[in-house]
């Protein structure tokens, strides 16, 4: 959890906002998706899109749409990536960490936060509303 940047974080927050709003059931055309490691998401979330192409909603060269990771303090200027990793595999990250529960199927998820994923979206939640950004939280538990 350590590493986890702006594209973690957005998405606890995004996760966070469906558990309130949405019974927990993202909308999986917010959510990006590699087709080269989750084909059948990928391909629900553009059901009846003419222009989607397997492998064409995802550029993995050079990453540009790949997990940011947290900068290194030392180079800040530069883009830490995870290639390939995509909003799924952030969320199989949290259900690691203890944060929620992935619940359903891949076509028909819905995601349950557990205590410890709560306090810290909220957390996460002050971190925004006093001004800071997703890339610049560091979870409570790592300070």
């Amino acid at each position: 959890m350590s590493e986890w940047g702006k594209d973690h974080w957005c998405t606890l927050a995004y996760i966070h906002v469906v558990c309130v709003n949405d019974k927990g059931v993202p909308d999986l055309r917010r959510m990006r998706c590699n087709p080269e490691i989750n084909l059948q998401v990928a391909l629900s979330q553009h059901r009846g899109d003419n222009e989607f192409a397997v492998g064409g909603a995802w550029d993995s060269k050079p990453y540009p749409y790949s997990t940011r990771l947290k900068r290194d303090p030392t180079k800040p200027d530069v883009e830490r990536v995870e290639p390939g990793h995509d909003d799924w595999c952030c969320l199989l990250d949290m259900e690691r960490e203890g944060l929620l529960l992935i619940l359903g199927t891949g076509l028909h998820p819905w995601i349950k936060l557990e205590p410890k994923g709560r306090a810290l979206a909220e957390a996460l939640q002050r971190h925004k509303e006093s001004g800071g950004w997703f890339r610049s939280f560091t979870p409570p538990e790592v300070v």
